[in-house]
């Protein structure tokens, strides 16, 4: 479960932003006067330390033409705060850096929201009307005994949501929480880009994501739900505070061992529209911007490592991409 929980990071970080901050002043965008390397003063050259495979979140992106290395990193949603590390070498990558790219663009951007809310809601009908009433039920009870959300309040507020509109409301409503207070790698990494200057661009579109997480049956998320808010209440530890202990260790290596042990009927049954071509179709994108300007590329560590992750991917074309040292 914690593989879907990991690769809905970015989609399930705008919904809860869109949702539950629409009252704070949208961040003014800022461009450069210039996306040309920065001047003489910070044109030195960024040293990095190089190590084994799996051994870091961050891969450098060089060769195959490409003037100046650009850095990928893998993210997770939310960590728990006292879980959640930078370095000064991170922060310096970034800083050096021409675009911020990640999978939405702009994740704050309110501007969405009538699109973000319509996409959510079926466009008829209410979620008992697609699944069977021993499985409702089923559903009902694990939402009534494991969160704050009541059968009455559940059929007044959300009956006639899709399925991963449920459970981005599920989600946010503490259903998969950490337990605490939490941070984002997100969010850390938009600060960086408007402290420092940098141009914003996204691999996909948050209609794109909306597209991929529509092809999920009532039947299969009710079923995963149902599965994860039952579990959670039988486990001292919860899913996400397991992944966040392991993403923790900075090693994509110990992250994919965790996520390939694990059991995510969603992601067994929908790998390739998750991950799989999703990872493709950014490819593209990534040399374009790659070719043009020094990237800091920011998504879900789930999309980086295996046959058919962003690393190997980009290999393939013909790049060089090895693990370096967050600190």
């Amino acid at each position: 479960m914690s593989y879907t929980k990991l690769i809905t990071s970015t989609f399930l970080l705008s919904i809860s932003l869109l949702l539950f901050s629409c009252g704070e002043k949208e961040k003014e965008d800022k461009t450069k006067e210039s996306v040309e390397k920065k001047t003489s003063e910070t044109e030195e050259i960024i040293k990095v330390s190089y190590l084994e495979e799996g051994a870091s979140l961050l891969y450098e992106i060089s060769g195959n033409g490409l003037d100046h290395p650009s850095y990928l990193y893998g993210t997770i949603h939310m960590i728990d705060e006292n879980l959640f590390s930078t370095s000064e070498q991170l922060e310096a990558i970034v800083e050096h850096s021409d675009y911020l790219v990640m999978e939405v663009e702009n994740i704050t951007q309110l501007s969405k929201l009538a699109v973000v809310m319509s996409g959510l809601r079926l466009d008829s009908g209410v979620v008992s009307d697609f699944v069977s009433d021993s499985l409702y039920n089923a559903f009902i009870q694990a939402l009534e005994e494991n969160t704050a959300i009541s059968k009455q309040m559940f059929e007044q507020q959300y009956a006639n949501m899709k399925p991963f509109g449920l459970y981005t409301i599920i989600a946010s409503s503490g259903g998969g929480d950490t337990g605490g207070k939490t941070k984002s790698y997100e969010l850390y990494f938009m600060d960086l880009a408007y402290n420092y200057n940098l141009q914003l661009a996204g691999l996909e579109t948050i209609e794109d994501q909306m597209g991929v997480f529509d092809q999920i049956t009532m039947t299969d998320m009710l079923h995963y739900m149902t599965k994860v808010l039952t579990e959670q209440a039988n486990s001292d530890e919860n899913e996400m505070e397991k992944l966040g202990r392991i993403y923790a260790t900075k090693r994509l290596d110990s992250i994919s061992n965790f996520l390939l042990k694990g059991d995510d009927m969603l992601m067994t049954k929908y790998k390739n529209e998750f991950l799989d071509q999703r990872n493709s179709n950014w490819i593209p994108v990534i040399q374009d911007l790659c070719k043009q300007h020094t990237c800091f590329i920011a998504v879900g560590a789930a999309h980086l490592p295996g046959k058919t992750g962003v690393i190997k991917l980009l290999r393939d074309e013909g790049y060089t991409l090895k693990a370096v040292s967050i600190d």
